[in-house]
């Protein structure tokens, strides 16, 4: 009997340990509550959001793709392929999975900026370096602006027109999350409360990436596909103008153009020896004095994306199928 009892009592301890041992973390991977805790970290991090819009159903791909479909530049004669018909015939389904694949591109990449946010406050209190510190609120204002960006495409693409105040209290808005792990919030807000979540936002993005004017020339903020101080106003601009808040919209645009850090781009005028003028140029080189914001991207991805496109739609008549690769490099 005392040797069944022992017997019995290895195979429990046997057991106990057997799962133990499998419940561990993998050697290649670091724990959440460990993976951002200095300023190279949160750094590391937000060049992951900025690597995170590459992807092929965001700026690079279907997010500014799709509405051309849905325009009348393209046209469909008979014996199209029916690719990305249902888009064509504005026959969209909440099961199209284009559609599905642009709302879980957007709000992958609000994830990581609520991940990065989430983890900042600890990060700034061990941190007494003041360059280190310069560096981390930066580094906030990013993915607050990050974040807002996303929350602006999500709105404009599936919530209904900003009337008034008044009546965007009573419409639909978006899923509203602010934290990364929460999973309280899964209703959607209003769709006054969605734009106030972007403008608070975006408040204090301009206040964490305020430009020392003394450290930057004229030539340093175009073109570049790094956030400022001028892309927060240029996006709330743009918001003000989707609300009809008019009045605002001219607020913060004139903010931008007085800023003379962005010129639009001469028709007239030849960019240095090129044989282009620079409006030319900047359609055939992606570079201009107008460029507030280059989404980041590979270029040579773009062709191939494209040319596959057209490739796909090689039935399809109208203004779009006029691209061709010579006309990309």
């Amino acid at each position: 009997m005392k040797n069944k009892i022992k017997i019995y009592l290895l195979l429990i301890a046997l057991g106990i340990g057997s799962v133990s041992c499998l419940d561990k973390y993998p050697d290649d991977a670091i724990q959440a509550g460990q993976a951002i805790k200095t300023v190279d970290d949160a750094n590391q991090a937000i060049i992951g959001i900025y690597a995170a819009f590459k992807d092929a159903s965001l700026y690079s791909g279907r997010l500014t793709f799709l509405p051309y479909l849905q325009t009348d530049l393209v046209y469909a004669v008979t014996g199209y392929s029916n690719q990305y018909g249902d888009l064509w015939r504005w026959n969209i389904l909440a099961t199209n999975e284009d559609i599905e694949a642009v709302y879980g591109a957007l709000y992958s990449v609000i994830n990581r900026c609520n991940f990065l946010l989430d983890y900042i406050p600890g990060v700034q209190q061990s941190t007494i370096d003041d360059d280190a510190l310069d560096k981390l609120d930066m580094i906030h204002g990013e993915a607050l602006f990050a974040r807002a960006l996303c929350y602006s495409e999500l709105i404009k693409l599936f919530c209904k027109s900003y009337e008034s105040d008044a009546e965007a209290e009573n419409e639909l808005g978006i899923v509203l999350t602010s934290h990364y792990d929460s999973v309280d919030n899964t209703r959607r807000a209003s769709l006054k409360d969605s734009y106030q979540f972007i403008l608070d936002d975006l408040e204090l993005a301009a206040e964490y990436l305020k430009i020392d004017e003394n450290s930057v020339t004229k030539d340093d903020l175009y073109s570049t596909p790094y956030i400022n101080e001028y892309t927060v106003y240029a996006l709330r601009a743009r918001v003000a103008l989707y609300m009809k808040h008019y009045t605002e919209a001219i607020k913060y645009s004139t903010k931008v153009i007085d800023s003379g850090y962005y010129v639009l781009s001469s028709a007239s005028i030849q960019y240095g020896s090129t044989g282009q003028s620079f409006y030319q140029y900047m359609w055939t080189n992606d570079a201009s004095t107008e460029i507030i914001l280059l989404t980041h991207s590979t270029r040579e991805a773009d062709i191939q994306r494209a040319i596959r496109t057209m490739q796909q739609l090689a039935n399809v008549r109208g203004a779009i199928v006029l691209l061709r690769k010579e006309e990309l490099q």
